[in-house]
C-alpha cells in the first residue's frame, strides 16, 4: 500500500473492511480439517484483518480447537489463541483462551481469557450482542486506546427466550497510549515505557430477562500497585438496556434504547462512549451517525433508537448470492441522547444532546445473508446547542448500512 495513490488506498481498505464484516456475518469459524466428527480445528475469520484508528490495519491469525468430551456434565473444552500485528504502531498482540462449555437444557460457558492487547477509552456499548463480549477486540471506532494485560475468570449461562447471566472477575494492567486526545506512537514517543501504568481489579454481573431487557452492573478498584503510599480507589457502574421490535401490517419498528451511570471515582476509561461512526465508511447499528469519536464521551446519559422498516421487500430476486438491487427495502429513523460528564476534565463535556433524523434503503445489495443499504442521517441539534456543527454541511452525513438475515 506504500506505493499506491492515496485515492487508492482508502478504496483497498474498504474493500478490506467490507471483506471482514461480511466474514464476521457469514460465520467465523471456519473449519481446517471438514469432515472431523469429534476433534474439529478452526480458523477465525474474524482476526485476519480489522481496522481501528490507532493501529490502522490490523493483521492476524486465530485459531480455535474444540475437544468433545461427551460427558453430562460438559460437553466440549475449546482451547483458542490468536495473534495480531498493527500496522501503524508496529506491535504484536496476543491473547489465549480456554472455555468448558455445556450444551443441555442451557447453554454455559465456563472460560479463562488472558491477553496483552490495546484497548478502548472509553468502551462502546451500543450494539447488544457485544455487551457479553468484554475482551473483544475488533472494530474499535475510539480514538483513544490503552495497551493492557488482562486475566479473566468467567461463567455464563443462555437460555431459551432472550434470558442469560453472566459473571466476570477480571485483573488488568492498563497504560494509556495517548495524551489528551493525542495518539502516541512509539516512533513520536521514545520511552512507552515511562507511561505510567493503572492497576484493576473488578467484577461483572450482567443479566438478560428476556424481552430485549439487559441489566449490568461493573464495580472494582483502581490504583497503581507500584506506588504503595497510592490507595486503591473503588468504582462502579450501571448500564441498563431495552431492545424490541414490534410488528405492524406492513411496517417493522425498531426500539432501541440504553441509559448509564458511573460515579465520579470511575476512571475514564469505564466511562461511556456514544459516538465514533462520523466520517467512517462504515456505520454500526444503533450508533449517533453524525458524532465523532469520543465526541459524547459521559459518566451519565440516555439514549433512544427508533428505526421504521418495510417489513417485506419491495421486490426480490430469489436464487442469487450476491445481487445488486434485490431486496430494497425503505426506513426512516430517529436517534437522541443526552448525557453530561460531571466533573471529569476529558477531551469532551456533553452538557447538551443529540438528535438526528435520517432516511435510507436497506437491501441494496445483497450477499448472501448480508443485505447492504445506505442512508443520509442529518443533525438537529439546535445551533446554540454545543454539539451542532458551525458548518451546516458537516451535520449531514451518508452511511452504508448492513443488516443480518437470519
Amino acid at each position: 500500500m506504500v506505493f499506491l495513490h492515496p485515492e487508492m488506498k482508502k478504496i483497498l481498505l474498504f474493500i478490506l473492511v467490507f471483506i471482514a464484516l461480511c466474514s464476521n456475518g457469514m460465520g467465523q469459524m471456519v473449519p481446517l480439517f471438514p469432515g472431523v466428527t469429534k476433534n474439529d480445528l478452526y480458523l477465525d475469520l474474524s482476526r485476519v484483518y480489522s481496522y481501528n484508528q490507532y493501529e490502522k490495519s490490523r493483521w492476524g491469525l486465530g485459531l480455535q480447537y474444540d475437544i468433545s468430551l461427551g460427558g453430562r456434565s460438559f460437553n466440549m473444552l475449546s482451547l483458542s489463541g490468536y495473534g495480531a500485528y498493527g500496522y501503524a504502531d508496529q506491535r504484536f498482540k496476543w491473547g489465549a483462551r480456554v472455555d468448558l462449555q455445556s450444551l443441555q437444557k442451557y447453554q454455559t460457558h465456563t472460560y479463562v481469557d488472558f491477553f496483552h492487547d490495546i484497548t478502548p477509552d472509553a468502551p462502546r456499548y451500543l450494539n447488544p450482542y457485544n455487551i457479553l463480549d468484554f475482551n473483544s477486540t475488533g472494530f474499535f471506532m475510539t480514538r483513544l486506546f490503552s495497551d493492557t494485560w488482562r486475566l479473566t475468570l468467567g461463567f455464563s449461562r443462555q437460555a431459551s427466550g432472550g434470558r442469560a447471566e453472566c459473571f466476570e472477575l477480571r485483573l488488568s494492567r492498563e497504560r494509556g497510549l495517548h495524551y489528551g486526545t493525542t495518539l502516541l506512537y512509539p516512533p513520536s514517543y521514545s520511552d512507552l515505557k515511562g507511561l505510567p501504568y493503572r492497576d484493576f481489579a473488578e467484577g461483572r454481573v450482567f443479566v438478560s430477562a428476556g424481552a430485549g431487557f439487559r441489566f449490568e452492573v461493573l464495580g472494582g478498584i483502581h490504583g497503581d500497585l507500584a506506588d504503595l503510599d497510592e490507595k486503591m480507589t473503588p468504582f462502579c457502574r450501571v448500564l441498563m438496556q431495552y431492545d424490541n421490535a414490534f410488528y405492524f401490517s406492513a411496517f417493522e419498528l425498531d426500539l432501541f434504547g440504553q441509559a448509564g451511570f458511573a460515579n465520579s471515582e470511575a476512571p475514564y476509561s469505564r466511562l461511556f462512549d456514544l459516538g465514533g461512526t462520523w466520517g467512517s465508511t462504515i456505520a454500526l447499528e444503533r450508533s449517533l451517525y453524525t458524532a465523532r469519536p469520543n465526541e459524547f464521551t459521559t459518566n451519565l446519559f440516555t439514549l433512544v433508537n427508533l428505526k421504521l422498516t418495510t417489513r417485506e421487500p419491495l421486490f426480490r430476486l430469489e436464487n442469487k448470492v450476491m445481487a445488486i438491487g434485490t431486496a430494497p427495502s425503505p426506513f426512516v429513523l430517529c436517534n437522541a441522547a443526552w448525557g453530561m460528564m460531571g466533573d471529569y476534565t476529558g477531551p469532551s463535556v456533553p452538557d447538551k444532546g443529540i438528535a438526528e433524523v435520517g432516511a435510507g434503503v436497506d437491501g441494496l445489495v445483497v450477499w448472501s445473508a448480508i443485505r447492504w443499504g445506505g442512508a443520509v442521517i442529518y443533525r438537529l441539534t439546535p445551533e446554540s446547542a454545543a454539539y451542532h456543527l458551525p458548518e451546516r454541511s458537516d451535520n449531514l452525513v451518508f452511511v452504508f448500512t448492513a443488516k443480518l438475515d437470519l
